[in-house]
């Protein structure tokens, strides 16, 4: 029975993260790092690790005293950059999958065209570069029609397992995973990083049995990240046990700032 470790970098609050970049990369570094510690001292040897960061981690991310979350995208050479560091922490702890929440940035210099991908990497290397596909109005500047979309799928294969992945509103609006699979395909672990978005009963796409993993930036508030076994309901539709977020241990201290804590969840299936 396979077993997924999933370490989470969580935020006391929320409103006062202003967002990773080149010049705060470390903290990223350190949090895997924490991470590393916490599989080391508590993970079995054969399960699969995981490191989850949220959505908007990389980006001039701020929330107004109304709660409107404001993103500010980085250019295209700042990406670039970020992916070269990711890769270097990615080749020190490469039994590690990293899921780097999301890097919201713009295309050229003068390109108005503004994206978002989480990258997910393993042992130095680039399993997925999965690209948001539907606006938030987050982003300031963007549009629904300068949002630009690039489909390099959303599925990937590591160890054996089939994972899915979405970010935010393509989960719990568009089911844009579902609609990627097909009606009656499933994987076996669905992951999800958000700004704001739980698991939604008619997205999941996990099997009966399978896991559900989210890490949401609100998360460690609101008590809503961690892995959860999938099931049917009475209706029939996917659900998740809320009641089980496989919470192992925490890691506190870090140099992010807002209350910056990494917390290990596990789940078997």
């Amino acid at each position: 029975m396979p077993t997924i470790c999933a370490a989470m970098l969580e935020l006391d609050n929320r409103d006062t993260f202003q967002g990773m970049n080149s010049k705060s990369y470390d903290a990223f570094d350190d949090a895997v790092q924490r991470a590393d510690a916490l599989f080391n001292a508590h993970a079995p040897a054969n399960a699969i690790r995981i490191f989850m960061a949220p959505e908007y981690s990389f980006s001039d991310h701020q929330v107004s005293s109304s709660g409107a979350v404001n993103i500010g995208s980085f250019s295209s050479g700042d990406k670039m950059g970020l992916y070269k560091k990711l890769q270097a922490t990615s080749s020190r702890y490469a039994d590690i999958v990293i899921v780097a929440g999301t890097i919201a940035y713009k295309k050229g210099v003068f390109s108005k065209s503004h994206l978002a991908v989480c990258p997910i990497l393993w042992n130095g290397q680039f399993l997925l570069k999965y690209y948001k596909q539907s606006f938030d109005g987050f982003q300031i500047g963007a549009s629904n029609t300068s949002f630009e979309r690039k489909n390099n799928g959303s599925t990937f294969t590591h160890q054996g397992v089939n994972f899915g992945i979405e970010v935010c509103s393509d989960h719990g609006v568009h089911k844009t995973l579902r609609g990627a699979l097909g009606a009656h395909a499933t994987v076996d672990v669905h992951l999800l990083v958000s700004e704001g978005m739980a698991p939604s009963a008619l997205a999941i796409c996990a099997r009966p049995g399978g896991l559900m993993v989210n890490c949401d930036m609100s998360g460690r508030a609101s008590a809503g990240n961690g892995i959860r076994t999938v099931g049917v309901n009475k209706f029939g539709n996917n659900s998740v046990d809320m009641k089980s977020t496989g919470r192992v241990a925490e890691s506190s201290g870090l140099t992010l700032g807002s209350g910056a804590h990494v917390v290990l969840y596990s789940g078997a299936f």
